[in-house]
């Protein structure tokens, strides 16, 4: 598994966390160029002209008194391409992907020193194509067209520096240029010669991933000792990145809409909405969006991805309070901080921490671990991690049906509107008779309507080191999928033994799920075939 960009964060400095320059540190080493072998990785924007504008070549280097030749990139700077906006001219592009945050390392040496106020070298990344990357001009002295951070967004260059020292101190000697980006945060650090304090500083998000180049904007000069740190993109691996928002966490596959962490939905934190491998939503739209075709305003705790307990130290955290009529108690699960947001690779993580509060009072503290991801096979899935802290006091979780890591499907996969959507678990049980049975995984696949009948499933599987697994599962053919390791009294054959659960203080209680949203319907072995990798 790829090294995490990010690691634990402490909440009390989140803003400046997230902001941290020691997050590109953390990168693993993705490769190291000396141009000793020629140009083979790298393509350029002006290949037409060959040896003109590109040719690696012979310098003297010294190190500790002895010399030899050695090998550079050297751009000449007589570029005869034309971008599609106003913006460097002359670009080698490493042809590697990366995906996610990078850094990138290398020393320079412009060789026209006669160029002036605008003399300079680049750094590029994020690289999408001709008119979409980032880079940074490297300019003997700062204006709005130099010396700075910018990036080409389908557009003339567009300077986004914050911070700048207004001058690259450029002399005649070789010099080491170093870039940070943190995707996650958006941080972008520029260093040069001085490692430790960085002359230019900006913040933005818009590429995620993309190439990395050495180049100048029409001026020429050496590059060598080139270094990337960061994850090679596989060619049809989907990247999923995300970002804190007033209202939670927003996150996106490829850039384009996957779901939202919503930290305050009514009584709880809620994932919603989920939007499945054909770009349409699998999580019931109610209640909070519209009443859709083909769903009912029922049950308006049930809120697309959740997870709660129907009675906690007699306290029912399952319900909507202020939608159920009067209750003795009301039971709130409050978001408190995000701890974490990070890149794991091309999945993106989010940590968070919970109280489960009622009349003011502290029953229990949770942990969330949910990490987001897709699959090349078009597939999406969202694993999610909870650990339960009783650090307050003593913790009875009850035995209730009403529990506790629960998805309600969108309206027409359920099997009571009678579209072809089916409710089918590991031991073969389907539809009504799945109800309150044990299993490792439950999954629910159906249309997304009476005329997109295209089946999309939702498969939710328990982790083997669950508490009690495997799970009684909470299935209805109305729509829920619920893994309750606590019920016991409520679900089928009846079982009288007691299914509450105690936690002394100090005790903590970890479960796992993960769902894996699918396109196509799949049968008993093909998924059991997925569920022996599923948590690798």
């Amino acid at each position: 598994m790829p090294l995490p960009v990010v690691k634990l964060l402490s909440m009390s400095l989140l803003v400046l966390a997230l902001g941290s320059s020691s997050v590109a540190d953390e990168l693993p080493l993705l490769l190291t160029e000396q141009f000793e072998n020629g140009m083979d990785r790298w393509e350029t924007t002006d290949s037409k002209a060959g040896s003109q504008v590109w040719k690696i070549a012979e310098v003297a280097h010294s190190t500790e008194g002895n010399s030899r030749e050695n090998h550079v990139l050297r751009v000449t700077g007589k570029s005869t391409y034309k971008p599609p906006y106003r913006s460097p001219h002359s670009i080698a592009w490493l042809k590697d992907t990366i995906e996610g945050s990078v850094e990138i390392s290398a020393r320079l040496q412009n060789t026209n020193p006669t160029a002036g106020g605008h003399r300079d070298l680049c750094l590029f990344w994020g690289g999408q194509d001709a008119a979409h990357y980032y880079y940074v001009h490297l300019g003997a002295k700062a204006d709005p067209h130099a010396c700075q951070v910018f990036i080409v967004d389908g557009s003339a260059r567009k300077a986004i520096t914050l911070e700048n020292e207004n001058t690259t101190p450029w002399t005649e000697d070789w010099h080491q240029a170093k870039v940070k980006h943190n995707t996650a945060t958006g941080l972008i650090e520029i260093f040069f010669d001085d490692m430790k304090k960085p002359r230019m500083v900006a913040r933005d998000k818009t590429f995620t991933w993309g190439r990395i180049g050495l180049g100048t904007f029409d001026d020429h000069g050496n590059f060598d000792d080139v270094t990337v740190r960061g994850v090679r993109k596989s060619e049809n691996q989907p990247v999923t990145r995300g970002e804190l928002t007033e209202n939670g966490a927003v996150i996106r596959i490829d850039g384009k809409p996957f779901t939202e962490y919503l930290k305050n939905s009514g009584h709880q934190p809620v994932i919603w909405p989920i939007i499945g491998p054909t770009g349409k939503a699998v999580t019931r739209s109610y209640p909070l969006g519209p009443l859709l075709d083909h769903e009912v305003d029922d049950h308006p705790h049930h809120r697309s991805l959740w997870f709660t307990h129907g009675d906690v130290n007699n306290i029912d955290f399952w319900i909507e309070p202020e939608a159920n009529g009067p209750i003795e108690r009301k039971g709130y699960i409050v978001h408190q901080e995000f701890k974490e947001l990070s890149e794991q690779g091309p999945d993106l993580r989010i940590v968070t921490r919970n109280d489960w509060i009622s009349d003011e009072e502290k029953i229990l503290e949770d942990e969330r671990t949910i990490v987001f991801g897709a699959d090349a096979d078009g597939s999406r899935w969202i694993d999610f991690t909870v650990l339960l802290k009783a650090t307050v006091g003593d913790v009875i979780l009850g035995d209730t049906k009403e529990g506790s890591f629960a998805v309600r499907v969108a309206g027409a996969m359920k099997v009571n509107e009678k579209l072809g959507g089916q409710l089918l678990n590991s031991a073969g049980q389907t539809d009504k008779a799945a109800w309150g049975q044990p299993a490792t995984w439950v999954d629910n696949t159906g249309p997304l309507g009476e005329k997109d009948t295209t089946p999309v499933g939702i498969t939710i599987f328990s982790h083997p080191q669950n508490f009690r697994h495997p799970s009684l599962w909470h299935a209805r053919d109305y729509g829920l999928v619920a893994g309750n390791p606590f019920g016991q009294k409520h679900f089928p054959p009846g079982d009288l033994k007691q299914g509450a659960a105690t936690m002394k203080q100090g005790d903590t209680l970890k479960l796992r799920y993960k769902v894996w949203i699918h396109a196509g319907r799949l049968d008993r072995e093909q998924i059991d075939t997925k569920s022996e990798s599923i948590f690798d």
